[in-house]
C-alpha cells in the first residue's frame, strides 16, 4: 500500500520557486506603469528591490550574488551609473570590518579568544549563578570583538563540558542548569555583539548609511559610548531573568565546576609568543579606536580615522614574525581566506539598494502612504 502522505518539497524546489516568482515579479513590475504619485524611477527601483527580497528571503541565490545585482541592474535601467552603483561597495566602514574580520581571525588561529574566556571562567567559583554570569560576560566580551557566530562555537565545547556535572540535577531539585548555561552562551553573543562598531554586520551596515546618505559619522568611540552602557543592562536583565527567574538557582553550587574548567585551561598549557604579540596587537587597535577622538583632537592626526586604524592593525599582523626562520607571521593569507567575503559584499549591496529607494523617492512614496496608521 503506497503512503498517501506527501513528502515536503525540498530546499532546491523552494530555491526553484523563488527564482521564478522573483523574475516574474520583477518583469510584472518593469511592464506596467507605476502607482499614482510614484516616479517611473522609483517604480524601477521597487522592481530590483522586489527581485532582491525574493532571492533574498528563499536563497534563490546565494546571499552575496543577490547582492550584486544592482551593479547590473542599476545600469541597464538608467537608476544610475555604474560608478555611482559600485561607490557603495567600496565604502570605509566595509574596510572597517575587513579590518576587524583579520584581526578576529588572527584570535581566532593563535586560540586567544579561548584564553580569555578561560581566564574569565576560572575565576567564577562553583556558584550556579555566578557561572551563568562569567560566561555570559565572557561570551558577550569576545563577541565585542569576534563574530556572534564564532565565539557561540568556541564557547560551546566548553559550557558542554561544565553543563554535564549537573547531569544529576534532578536528585538536588536544581532543574534547567544545562539550559541556563547553553541559553546564557546564545544571549551572550548576540547582547556581546551589540557593544562595538564591529561586534556584528549590522552595526556596522548602520553606521555605513548613516554616511553614506547623510554624511554623519559613527566612529567606534561614538557607538561604544550608546552600544556598551545598553549591552551591559541587557546582559544584568538577562543573567537576573535566567538565574532568578525562569531558572531558580539561588546560591547553589555545582560540585565539579572549578576543576572542569581548570583542566580545559590547563590543557592549553603556557601562553605562547604568537598569543602574546596576538595580545599586545588586539589591545593596541581597541586602545586607538577608543582614543582616535582625542588623538585627533589634541595630536592633529585629522586623516587618522577607525577605518585607517583596523587596516593598519591587519596589515601589521600579516607582518609581525612569529618564526621568521621558518617564514611564520601572525597572519597568513590561508588564514585570510577564511575572511566572509560574502557578508561585505553584502554590504556594498545593502547599501546601494538603499540609497536608490532614497534618491529616486521610493522612501518617501512609501512614508506617504504610511501616514494613515499615525494616529496608532
Amino acid at each position: 500500500m503506497e503512503d498517501s502522505t506527501e513528502s515536503p518539497p525540498s530546499k532546491s524546489h523552494w530555491r526553484g520557486l523563488g527564482l521564478v516568482v522573483g523574475i516574474a515579479l520583477f518583469i510584472g513590475m518593469i511592464a506596467n506603469t507605476p502607482p499614482e504619485g510614484m516616479t517611473s524611477l522609483a517604480w524601477r527601483v521597487a522592481a530590483v528591490t522586489s527581485l532582491m527580497a525574493v532571492l533574498w528571503i528563499t536563497e534563490a541565490l546565494p546571499v552575496a550574488a543577490t547582492a550584486l545585482i544592482p551593479l547590473a541592474a542599476f545600469p541597464l535601467l538608467g537608476i544610475g551609473t555604474i560608478t555611482k552603483t559600485a561607490a557603495p561597495y567600496a565604502n570605509p566602514l566595509i574596510f572597517l570590518f575587513l579590518g576587524g574580520f583579520i584581526i578576529a581571525l588572527t584570535m581566532e588561529r593563535w586560540q586567544l579568544h579561548t584564553r580569555i574566556a578561560l581566564a574569565v571562567l576560572r575565576r567564577a567559583g562553583g556558584r550556579m549563578d555566578t557561572l551563568i554570569a562569567a560566561f555570559m560576560g565572557a561570551t558577550a566580551f569576545l563577541s565585542m570583538w569576534v563574530s556572534n557566530t564564532a565565539t557561540t562555537l568556541m564557547m560551546i565545547p566548553i559550557a558542554l563540558s561544565v553543563a554535564a556535572l549537573g547531569r544529576d540535577e534532578r536528585a538536588t531539585g536544581l532543574v534547567g542548569f544545562a539550559p541556563a548555561l547553553l541559553l546564557s552562551v546564545a544571549y551572550g553573543a548576540s547582547i556581546g555583539g551589540i557593544a562595538t562598531l564591529v561586534g556584528t554586520p549590522p552595526n556596522a551596515f548602520l553606521a555605513a548609511f548613516m554616511l553614506e546618505r547623510f554624511g554623519i559619522r559613527i566612529g567606534f568611540a561614538e557607538w561604544l559610548m550608546m552600544g556598551l552602557p545598553l549591552a551591559l543592562l541587557m546582559l544584568v536583565v538577562v543573567w537576573w531573568l535566567l538565574t532568578h527567574v525562569v531558572f531558580r538557582f539561588g546560591a547553589a553550587r555545582l560540585v565539579g565546576a572549578e576543576d572542569a574548567i581548570a583542566a580545559h585551561a590547563g590543557a592549553q598549557g603556557p601562553m605562547t609568543r604568537a598569543e602574546k604579540m596576538t595580545a599586545v596587537l588586539f589591545i593596541c587597535t581597541a586602545a586607538l579606536w577608543i582614543t582616535r577622538p582625542w588623538i585627533q583632537e589634541t595630536l592633529g592626526f585629522p586623516g587618522l580615522d577607525d577605518t585607517v586604524i583596523a587596516m593598519t592593525a591587519a596589515l601589521a599582523a600579516f607582518c609581525l614574525p612569529v618564526d621568521i626562520r621558518r617564514g611564520v607571521f601572525l597572519m597568513d593569507w590561508e588564514h585570510a581566506r577564511r575572511l566572509p567575503w560574502g557578508i561585505l559584499l553584502l554590504f556594498g549591496g545593502g547599501l546601494t539598494l538603499a540609497g536608490a529607494i532614497a534618491s529616486s523617492g521610493l522612501a518617501d512614496w512609501i512614508g506617504d502612504r504610511l501616514t494613515v496608521v499615525g494616529g496608532l
